[in-house]
């Protein structure tokens, strides 16, 4: 009787084994082969989802769609974040400094144009330190692939000199690279709000059927040359430039209108110039003015210009006259430190915790609001 529970005992056993090892072998595969999210949900519940891992080389990144921009009540802010380490220190704090200052109920759009490291940076060492925001905020960040910008500046006809390299060209296209985006404001890594962006987007209500942009100019800007016009930060109608073919039709006729073309290179001149995308935007300014606004320059307080005489304000009280749009800490050379009497405003915005702009949110599931993240590639 003894060996004859033994003997089923046995059977069971081996019967048993492969039956487990199917089921794990079947657990493991559908791990492996389940699909990667396309975007990352941080809840403003207080149990907070973990924050999809970040993306290495080797994976592929699903396509994914845009926010929706026929919504008014969105403030949508294009940046363009790739190619070293010094570009993604500058840009958490222009994050940050649009975090800070941003008042009211509009919901925050980032459109970041970038690269696979400086996207796993701003990843890690922003996005999921906040977690909850208390307005709606969605990043969208498209991966840029070079060589597809080297082929279009050789397209157009574009040569590729200025020391930003390829990545200062990518301004160029972004109303391609987020095709759905309507309206936004473009604004370089190295500068920071001083005040509530929503106000530089309210610029917008001034535009008119046929403006395009608006940025900053000084006074003789167009006999002084590109040099003394900014696309550090402007508005941009990328619906209407997608609908007129801005670049082609417009920006390049008129830079060789403007600059001349090299028929030893095929492309056009060097002279004159300063080989930044700036200088399109100059010879098109130039040449189709009713395409441009004009921002205050308070907007654009820049260091190479000793920012336009506004004087920093006080640690500890503002006493100027003067409004602090955006600070422009451009000229600063590779070290980002010379920032000139307005050192106050770095250690401010380096101060001020990542955590700070969700802990009063993460316990209470009425208030506060998730931060969506999509990616996808252009």
């Amino acid at each position: 009787m003894l060996l004859t529970k033994h003997k089923s005992l046995i059977i069971l056993t081996i019967i048993s084994i492969p039956t487990i090892l199917f089921f794990f072998l079947q657990i493991q595969t559908t791990t492996r082969t389940s699909p990667q999210n396309e975007s990352t949900t941080i809840s403003h519940n207080s149990c907070i989802t973990t924050p999809t891992p970040l993306l290495s080389s080797s994976q592929t990144l699903p396509a994914t769609t845009l926010i929706n921009k026929d919504n008014d009540k969105t403030l949508s802010i294009t940046i363009v974040s790739g190619g070293n380490r010094t570009t993604s220190d500058e840009t958490t704090l222009l994050i940050k400094s649009i975090l800070l200052n941003h008042v009211g109920n509009t919901q925050i759009e980032l459109n970041i144009a970038t690269d696979l490291y400086n996207m796993n940076f701003l990843i890690e060492n922003v996005f999921n330190r906040i977690k909850v925001y208390r307005t709606q905020l969605n990043v969208n960040f498209k991966i840029v692939n070079l060589t597809r910008i080297d082929e279009e500046c050789n397209e157009l006809k574009i040569p590729i000199v200025h020391h930003s390299g390829k990545w200062g060209m990518v301004k160029l296209f972004l109303d391609k690279v987020f095709d759905t985006v309507k309206r936004t404001i473009f604004v370089d890594t190295d500068m920071v709000f001083g005040t509530n962006p929503d106000l530089l987007f309210s610029e917008f209500d001034k535009f008119k059927e046929e403006t395009l942009f608006s940025w900053t100019r000084e006074p003789n800007w167009e006999s002084k040359g590109p040099n003394h016009v900014c696309s550090c930060i402007f508005l941009w109608d990328m619906k209407k430039t997608r609908k007129v073919n801005y670049l082609k039709e417009f920006a390049i006729p008129a830079s060789i209108e403007i600059f001349g073309f090299d028929e030893k290179t095929q492309q056009i001149s060097k002279e004159k110039r300063n080989g930044s995308d700036q200088d399109f935007l100059f010879a098109l300014n130039k040449m189709k003015p009713n395409f441009f606004n004009e921002l205050d320059p308070s907007w654009n307080l820049a260091n190479c210009q000793n920012f336009f005489g506004v004087p920093s304000r006080s640690r500890s009280a503002d006493r100027t006259t003067h409004f602090m749009g955006a600070i422009h800490f451009n000229c600063a050379g590779n070290t980002y430190d010379d920032w000139k009497g307005w050192e106050w405003v770095k250690e401010y915005l380096i101060w001020y915790r990542w955590d700070w702009f969700s802990r009063p949110y993460e316990n209470n599931k009425d208030l506060g609001k998730s931060i969506i993240i999509k990616h996808s590639f252009y």
